[in-house]
């Protein structure tokens, strides 16, 4: 964790992106940052990312991606691409 907040310290907004029933546990690791650091953190379903948090992807918006080892984790593995192509930290 001290390394991750080294990492992250300048950034002010998070993206908390998980399929299926893992949306609801970005919209709560997004509500409990929110809570604990009073930095802005967005949940969103992985698979609307492409209608809208993509365009606010860049090297100042780090993601956070919930991808268990499940039927979906290649569908999320391929939005972990398109966030690192954006230049986006995951």
């Amino acid at each position: 964790v001290k390394k991750l907040s080294k990492i992250f310290a300048y950034a002010h907004n998070f993206l908390y992106l998980g399929r299926g029933y893992n949306y609801p546990t970005a919209l709560e690791g997004a509500l409990k940052l929110k809570e604990i650091s009073y930095i802005h953190a967005e949940g969103y379903p992985a698979a609307e990312m492409k209608h809208g948090p993509i365009a606010l992807i860049d090297h100042e918006m780090p993601s956070v991606i919930i991808a268990p080892s499940d039927s979906l984790y290649d569908k999320i593995i391929s939005n972990v691409q398109q966030v690192k192509s954006r230049g986006g930290a995951v």
